[in-house]
């Protein structure tokens, strides 16, 4: 996992899902009754004694990463449909 903090930025959305997955798989062999949330609560409790700022802090970033990573509504909206569709619907939007 060393490549995660070499260059975050560098990584599809893809990517990052398999790397979570990775990380979901292993915790929850560790912990079979988990869910996503309870891995998610003990990284906010690490942050809280790790990072400056806390899990607020990490929280907000962790907020606005996702965010840009995702694709907006517009272009979840037109995906699949045929180029002169598209076309049309983004004039109208």
């Amino acid at each position: 996992m060393d490549d995660i903090a070499q260059d975050p930025s560098s990584s599809t959305p893809a990517e990052r899902v398999a790397r979570g997955r990775a990380i979901w798989d292993r915790y929850s062999a560790e912990h079979p009754f988990a869910s996503l949330e309870d891995v998610i609560a003990d990284l906010l409790h690490l942050a809280d004694e790790d990072v400056p700022g806390g899990a607020e802090s990490v929280l907000e970033r962790a907020e606005m990463h996702h965010s840009a990573e995702r694709p907006d509504d517009v272009s979840r909206a037109l995906d699949g449909l045929p180029p002169s569709w598209e076309r049309a619907a983004r004039r109208w939007l």
